[in-house]
């Protein structure tokens, strides 16, 4: 390609052989602009930091304007957040397009339990978007091809960290957990549906949940409990929720109370009778069958005509209490 260059000089200027002239070429420059949206074209809100790091130039933002001379080759990635980013992607600047749209992926947040059901006990952290958690329905913005770093919370309950790839066209995150019934039984294999005897989770965000109620919880974690009857509660237990985990059966203990003499009569009088600490039921007469949790201790006391007798006595409660025999060796 042959290509003619017009020098102009002043008129009094007298060019001899020995003169240099130097001949600058300008290219011509085309202003980039920079705009980051969603998929439908909705502008990624500026408190998410949306960014483009250009190598070799910077960074820029939404509405940020870069020249650079046509035909120039750059690598950019797309950040959102503190540091969650893209692939490289190329670019090449062209004469006629003077705006770089870069398209993030907005997408809603889904998170079913096994049988399809949302809930609004769990949530998920994104590492490095925000400090917020999101829960189901709610939206994000993430450039395409970046990795992301999840957990999913309820209440104080957190799963292990969990990786997706966001994909070009992905408009969805599904997140997985499971729906997780409670059930209390005593040693019998019989129900027990007491509203004074429910369980208490750690960390769980709903307290006293009783038999059948419905826990939300995060498969791979390991909870810890503990079983409350009338005001007395057993040791902390734990279990882990699998993958297909339904039901954490809890139990308690169905107690019969025997008040005996010396000679092994049964004190039916309602004089005698046993108070335990804690217990919201204040007497315990003989013939009584109450619930205890299982692997709780009790302190105990004989009482006669509202009268304390003897001291205090400890029991431990295990998985095969059935029966608390209580002996007064005097009577009235």
């Amino acid at each position: 390609m042959e290509c003619s260059y017009v020098i102009c000089a002043p008129e009094d200027y007298n060019a001899t052989a020995t003169d240099t002239i130097t001949v600058t070429i300008l290219s011509p420059v085309n202003g980039t602009v920079f705009r980051m949206v969603d998929q439908y074209g909705n502008t990624i809100p500026s408190e998410l930091n949306p960014r483009i790091y250009i190598r070799g130039y910077g960074w820029y933002y939404d509405g940020d304007n870069l020249e650079l001379p046509v035909g120039t080759k750059i690598k950019y990635r797309l950040y959102i957040g503190t540091h969650i980013k893209s692939k490289w992607f190329r670019y090449t600047v062209t004469e006629y397009n003077n705006t770089l749209y870069l398209c993030y992926q907005n997408l809603t947040i889904s998170i079913t339990d096994q049988y399809g059901y949302s809930n609004n006990i769990t949530e998920i952290y994104i590492k490095g978007y925000t400090s917020e958690r999101y829960g189901h329905g709610g939206y994000i913005y993430l450039p395409a091809t970046a990795k992301i770093k999840y957990r999913v919370y309820a209440g104080g309950i957190k799963s292990r960290w969990y990786r997706v790839r966001i994909t070009d066209g992905m408009d969805t995150l599904d997140v997985h957990i499971r729906n997780v019934t409670v059930v209390i039984r005593d040693q019998y294999g019989n129900y027990v549906d007491d509203s004074s005897v429910y369980v208490e989770v750690r960390k769980y965000p709903v307290d006293n949940l009783h038999n059948g109620s419905s826990m939300y919880l995060p498969s791979g974690v390991i909870i810890r409990y503990r079983v409350w009857c009338y005001g007395l509660h057993s040791i902390w237990r734990w279990e882990y929720i699998g993958r297909n985990t339904a039901v954490v059966i809890c139990r308690v203990q169905s107690v019969y109370v025997r008040l005996l003499d010396r000679h092994g009569n049964p004190l039916n009088d309602p004089g005698y009778y046993i108070v335990i600490k804690g217990y919201s039921i204040p007497k315990i007469y003989h013939g009584d069958t109450i619930y205890l949790p299982t692997y709780s201790i009790i302190k105990y006391r004989r009482y006669i005509d509202d009268e304390p007798y003897g001291r205090w006595y400890i029991r431990f409660i295990t998985p095969w209490t059935s029966t608390l025999t209580v002996r007064y060796w005097k009577v009235r």
